[in-house]
């Protein structure tokens, strides 16, 4: 099925899907930062196409890019970045409603315009057998949870390499455990998740979608949810930095347990 609409696609020269919808990073990067002082961006107002992306490019076969929004920033030394995702109603025309989000977080850019359909993307997916079918195509190039090759129709191929991820909610939401094994959420499903990295100087990739798993295939599920994404970077503290506390707080140890000491006897 899948082998038979790509060779429908390219024979007729038409894409599933508008040029638009494919990865462009125009107007959605949190920007340059030096990762030396404390700083942060927002991104407010995003929008996704579905409340499911995340979750189904968790599973085992993969997701459709064209379902998570990628974001991008770079720093330019080591830091300590903390990513929060939190859902808002789209204004003035409302569509979906709550997004409970999922992120992953990868370094390096995909390919502009890159797409799950151009041939070189379908080339690499073919390579990659999925364990519940190991002889079938993936249903996207976006790997959720593991780094994934972007490629466009020019030919222009890039390699995304994972970092981390996180997700709002519990298995209830994004799926069960026998799909999802080793899966850690926040447990509360309110719209909102978080996590820190530390991170080396480079450009990186930030990609959110829905963690609801079962809306895919539903009207509900495809419509466009709004959220807000916020990078706060920190400054990673100096190897003398830490000696100094780790010897300060030793002794403060030592002083409380003498005057311990002093005052029993």
């Amino acid at each position: 099925m899948k082998r038979s609409l790509r060779i429908a696609l390219l024979l007729s020269g038409v894409a599933p899907l508008p040029a638009l919808a494919h990865v462009d990073y125009t107007g959605q990067d949190f920007g340059t930062f030096t990762g030396s002082t404390t700083a942060s961006s927002t991104l407010a107002n995003r929008t996704v196409d579905g409340h499911y992306g995340w979750a189904d490019a968790a599973d085992a076969d993969w997701g459709d890019s064209h379902k998570g929004r990628f974001l991008s920033f770079t720093l330019e030394n080591a830091a300590s970045v903390t990513v929060s995702v939190q859902s808002n109603t789209l204004t003035p025309n409302p569509q979906g409603g709550v997004l409970l989000p999922g992120f992953s977080l990868y370094e390096g850019l995909a390919a502009y315009l890159a797409h799950d359909y151009s041939e070189p993307a379908f080339a690499w997916r073919d390579a990659q057998p999925t364990p519940e079918n190991p002889l079938a195509a993936t249903e996207g190039y976006w790997n959720a949870l593991g780094s994934f090759q972007t490629a466009n129709d020019a030919g222009e191929t890039s390699f995304l390499t994972f970092i981390g991820y996180a997700v709002d909610g519990t298995f209830a939401n994004f799926g069960h455990a026998s799909t999802f094994p080793g899966i850690v959420s926040d447990g509360v499903a309110d719209g909102f998740v978080s996590q820190t990295f530390s991170l080396d100087a480079g450009t990186y990739s930030l990609v959110v979608g829905g963690a609801t798993y079962a809306g895919a295939g539903t009207s509900a599920g495809n419509r466009a949810y709004g959220f807000s994404a916020t990078l706060d970077v920190a400054p990673v503290p100096e190897p003398e930095t830490w000696a100094m506390l780790l010897a300060g707080l030793g002794l403060v140890g030592t002083i409380a347990r003498r005057r311990s000491s002093a005052d029993r006897n």
